[in-house]
């Protein structure tokens, strides 16, 4: 399957500016000691450097052509501390987690879940691992997204957006985040079939990134949080 898609990464920008001050400095360099053929390679370079800087989100609206495969599963992980008919064991699991980050709790049936966050497969593996060495047991829930349509491919993609915002705002110095270039990115997908069976749940997690203040702050990350964990739970 093919689709025309923009990536969204907030980190893009300021890779970038490094990208473009080392390319800028092996050139001055290369005019003094090397001459015509090296100053080609950093030309070449530079072209590279160009072509990847196409699939940010501020790439003036330009599209990159992806290709997925159906059947596909992107995997994401909820990291547990653990589960609770007692509220207030639950309370206390929670609290011995907020140092590594923003735990909230889920009801199901008669049962509280505690979850330290959501995130990429890979990256929750090292939250596990963070949490062992000091002691913490934890344990991981898979939760995954199938392609079987565009629109499926394009849940994930929000889904990841969604995630980078999150941990951006996760971070010790960061004390609220804007939502602007994330709406936009959001509202500028398209070329899905209206009639896919998952279109509902694409409209789903579009909807709740639109609802989203302009600006969101730490104390927003649980209920954000909630809202992935709950969608990722239930979608597939």
């Amino acid at each position: 399957m093919k689709i025309r898609y923009t990536r969204y990464d907030i980190k893009r920008k300021k890779k970038n500016k490094a990208i473009s001050f080392i390319i800028t400095f092996i050139f001055m360099i290369s005019l003094v000691f090397a001459g015509g053929v090296i100053l080609k390679n950093i030309k070449d370079k530079t072209s590279t450097t160009e072509k990847e800087n196409k699939i940010g989100i501020n790439d003036d609206k330009k599209d990159k052509e992806v290709v997925f495969t159906k059947g596909e599963i992107v995997k994401y992980a909820a990291v547990q501390g653990g589960m609770f008919k007692n509220e207030e064991y639950a309370k206390e699991n929670k609290n011995k987690l907020v140092p590594f980050g923003s735990p909230f709790v889920v009801t199901e049936g008669e049962f509280k879940r505690v979850i330290l966050g959501v995130y990429g497969e890979e990256e929750s593996k090292k939250i596990i691992e963070e949490l062992a060495k000091e002691k913490i047991e934890s344990s991981r829930l898979i939760l995954q997204i199938t392609y079987n349509e565009a629109s499926d491919f394009q849940r994930a993609q929000i889904v990841n957006a969604y995630l980078q915002i999150l941990s951006k705002l996760g971070e010790k110095n960061v004390k609220s985040i804007q939502t602007k270039e994330l709406k936009a990115w959001v509202a500028s997908l398209n070329g899905i079939d209206k009639s896919g069976k998952n279109i509902e749940k694409l409209n789903e997690i579009k909807n709740k990134v639109q609802s989203l203040p302009e600006q969101i702050y730490k104390e927003n990350l649980e209920e954000n949080y909630i809202f992935l964990y709950n969608y990722l739970n239930k979608v597939d």
